[in-house]
């Protein structure tokens, strides 16, 4: 993804949050705040930057029963949590995205209509926002314009990864199947899967790297990508390829890591308790904010009208 596609995507993003700003809390409030959540969310680069942050589902479930309890309200709880109860700057971003995606599925925002802001939200720094333009204007620049901050400093090393697998898989798939059938399993899921990345720019450790946990298949220092593949066979493989993955992520101290798996039957895996997919990728999302992301990759020979034998597979209790 190069700067001048970068910039574009960004810059048109800016213009229609301007465009949201002015034109006032009654077109935000009942149109504009869905159109905002939909293009953040449908968006597959934005989304794949967003995949990225950990889940905050539960806290801002627990802080809005408490405020609710107080009779503030859940969606002045969000918005408490959201500016001001963040721990640190990715669950920061996190609620101020869950924020607006429950916005945009259809709650009604009543921080447009509430006549005072409680004590809470004054501390907060919500104070002195009286009048529903200012709210709105508030919102877009200190819940929305932050989000976008983080967008476009993750923007070129998430998507270009992400653009990369899912060109992998293409060439996978399509191009080099008939060869990949006949690979075994180290020469497919370490060297062909290395050679690519390399051909797409990414700078390769071409010496093994050996971690506390075990050697790594797929490891690019620069960019902090640590990717493990294996041949899927049933529940057990899922749950080595991400429990190798977890391990190097613990060694080398990363928040991201990668599991490639490739079927060479009609056997696929059917994640069951993933928490995000974005494309072709399966996202699971494990202690202190850290992701695991699944890419499936079919190699084998179909016939018209052949379909996959989905094989359910579940992570978090394994």
């Amino acid at each position: 993804m190069n700067d001048l596609v970068l910039g574009t995507k960004i810059a048109r993003l800016e213009k229609f949050i301007e465009r949201l700003k002015r034109a006032g809390h009654s077109y935000f409030s009942t149109v504009g705040l869905k159109e905002l959540a939909d293009r953040l969310k449908n968006d597959p680069d934005f989304a794949a930057c967003l995949s990225l942050l950990p889940s905050v589902e539960d806290k801002m479930v627990a802080i809005a029963k408490v405020e609710g309890n107080r009779g503030g309200g859940p969606d002045a709880a969000f918005m408490l949590v959201g500016l001001a109860g963040a721990t640190d700057y990715l669950e920061g971003i996190a609620l101020r995205a869950t924020f607006l995606k429950k916005m945009g599925e259809g709650e009604t925002p009543k921080i447009f209509s509430i006549a005072a802001w409680s004590p809470d939200l004054k501390n907060a720094g919500l104070g002195g926002h009286n009048t529903p333009d200012d709210r709105v204007g508030h919102l877009i620049d200190n819940c929305v314009m932050p989000i976008v901050e983080f967008i476009e400093s993750n923007f070129n090393q998430t998507v270009r990864l992400f653009r990369s697998l899912e060109r992998y898989k293409v060439l996978c798939e399509w191009y080099d199947r008939a060869e990949l059938e006949a690979l075994g399993e180290v020469a497919l899921t370490q060297r062909h899967l290395s050679k690519h990345l390399f051909a797409e720019g990414f700078t390769y450790n071409f010496a093994e790297t050996v971690v506390p946990s075990g050697r790594i298949d797929n490891f690019v220092p620069e960019e902090g990508v640590v990717a493990e593949a294996k041949l899927f066979a049933g529940q057990a493989s899922a749950v080595e390829v991400k429990n190798q993955v977890e391990k190097r992520m613990t060694d080398l101290n990363l928040s991201v890591g990668y599991c490639v798996l490739y079927c060479k039957s009609k056997k696929t895996p059917s994640f069951q308790d993933a928490d995000e997919n974005v494309g072709p990728f399966t996202i699971y999302r494990i202690a202190n904010g850290r992701q695991i992301i699944f890419l499936v990759i079919h190699i084998f020979k179909t016939e018209s009208g052949d379909s996959l034998d989905p094989v359910a597979v579940k992570l978090k209790s394994a």
